[in-house]
């Protein structure tokens, strides 16, 4: 008799807990997957552009695939402040890095 309790218990215990990792999971929220490339100096020379000159299978793929945006917009011109607003989400004036110099402590004399 205790032997079936205990089979009795087990079960209802795998079958509770079965259940509620499929409530788990069913209610988790779907996040998007998203794979963002970023480079630099390079202009919009690739073959999903539009640009027959360079070949670019895989970037090709991964436009055909997803989203291509033919709008992009930038807050400078160069790579540097450019890099620095996308790391920080700031603007390059707002945190001094608009100017692609460096800032020395001492001046050697």
């Amino acid at each position: 008799m205790q032997k079936t309790v205990i089979v009795i218990l087990l079960l209802s215990e795998s079958l509770a807990m079965s259940f509620m990792k499929r409530l788990a999971y069913q209610s988790a929220p779907t996040q998007p997957n998203i794979l963002w490339i970023t480079c630099e100096d390079m202009s919009p020379h690739l073959s999903c552009y539009g640009d027959n000159e360079v070949k670019t299978p895989n970037i090709d793929q991964l436009a055909a695939e997803g989203i291509c945006y033919t709008h992009a917009y930038t807050t400078a011109g160069v790579c540097a402040p450019s890099r620095s607003s996308i790391i920080t989400g700031m603007y390059q004036t707002s945190i001094g890095t608009q100017h692609m110099r460096t800032l020395q402590a001492s001046k050697k004399k």
